[in-house]
């Protein structure tokens, strides 16, 4: 038939048969030779005397026994009654030909789960009940289903499993329905056998149900998209510009931040509060931040400060106000990430400490030398009275 397939890998073995009685007795141990099936499912043995002869085939695995064409070509022995062998008799010179043997698929299945991750590990903490999974042929083995054809529909039961059974020995591709307020983690590509590589499909899984084959752990794993990570943190005036935030220091409150991906793309955008403070919850991923001086600051003359305690180069702001380097968070990561400050400083507004201290001391010279010219005055006008 069109739709048969031939079996390779299956092996034959020819024994003479020494009473002629077209079966195989345990005392028959002659072997004449022995052949496995090519890709065509075809096996030839040659160099054989004339003679009786049983072939036994040896049942491949995942298949049950159909028929055999028993005698051959000529029809030259009849049935002998025993599965997965032929008799025959081989004449001289004679190539004894379709001596076959015709075998039939056990249907296999392909089953897995459907959770949810509550803990940002990537693993399935929550079962998942009610969730749509549709099984598709996939004819041409390159993952996609669009090329093939609706097998069945099913959904997730109590414990979030899905099970397809029935399935002819093929490809197959398994779609998910996505949850409602849920977003995608994962899916086990291949299921436990690994037999198929990550088709670049979200929601799908594809993989190869060989015969009688229990295709498990075809899993898809789902996340709230609720942010599961946290960064910021501080805006602040670096009066002594040492990069170094010190008790005391000025921060920026309202001063517009925003969230980029690693490529530069705004994400987000935010303010500090009164405090300096700000931050972003994120899903897993790597970010940079980019900073924004509030324009009466500007006004002034102040600008990024862009070096970091003891030269520490770790998230440190360029002169546009973007952390030069991303940070990542996610599993196995920190899940709060609050290194990502940025302060100005501005030496024209002379906030700095040694300017301050030289400020002070002037003041208190100016204030003695009034109170002692204020002294000598109110003695001499005494000296005149």
């Amino acid at each position: 038939d069109a739709d048969d397939a031939p079996i390779s890998g299956v092996t034959i073995t020819l024994y003479v048969d020494d009473n002629n009685d077209g079966i195989h007795q345990a005392g028959e141990t002659t072997v004449a030779g022995s052949d496995t099936t090519d890709a065509n499912g075809d096996y030839n043995i040659t160099n054989l005397p004339a003679g009786n002869y049983v072939a036994i085939e040896t049942q491949p695995a995942g298949y049950s026994d159909v028929i055999e064409d028993e005698g051959g070509a000529d029809d030259d022995k009849g049935d002998n009654g025993v599965v997965n062998a032929i008799a025959g008799t081989v004449d001289a010179g004679e190539d004894d030909a379709n001596n076959d043997f015709v075998e039939k698929s056990v249907p296999g299945s392909w089953s897995g789960n459907v959770s949810q991750d509550t803990d940002n590990d990537d693993m399935g903490d929550v079962n998942l009940v009610g969730v749509t999974i549709k099984l598709y042929t996939d004819p041409n083995g390159d993952g996609n289903p669009s090329d093939g054809v609706l097998v069945s529909t099913t959904t997730t039961d109590s414990n979030g499993n899905y099970r397809f059974t029935g399935l002819v020995p093929g490809d197959y591709v398994a779609i998910e329905t996505q949850p409602t307020g849920l977003i995608d983690v994962k899916e086990n590509e291949g299921g436990s056998d690994n037999d198929k590589p990550d088709n670049g499909i979200v929601n799908s899984i594809s993989g190869h149900v060989d015969s009688n084959e229990a295709d498990t752990h075809n899993d898809f794993v789902e996340e709230s998209p609720e942010a599961a990570y946290r960064i910021g943190d501080l805006f602040w005036v670096d009066a002594n510009n040492n990069g170094e935030y010190e008790n005391g220091e000025m921060v920026i409150a309202n001063a517009k931040v925003e969230l980029l991906d690693e490529d530069g793309n705004v994400l987000e955008t935010t303010t500090t509060d009164a405090n300096g403070r700000y931050h972003f919850d994120v899903p897993k991923g790597k970010y940079k931040v980019r900073f924004y001086i509030p324009q009466s600051y500007l006004d002034e003359g102040y600008d990024f400060v862009t070096i970091r305690k003891n030269g520490d180069e770790t998230n440190k702001v360029g002169p546009d106000g973007v952390v030069e380097a991303a940070v990542e968070v996610g599993p196995g990561l920190a899940t709060v990430n609050l290194t990502l400050d940025a302060a100005v400083n501005c030496p024209c507004a002379g906030t700095t400490s040694d300017s301050a201290d030289a400020m002070n001391l002037l003041t208190m010279f100016m204030m003695a030398f009034l109170t002692f010219i204020s002294g000598l005055f109110l003695v001499r006008s005494e000296e005149q009275a």
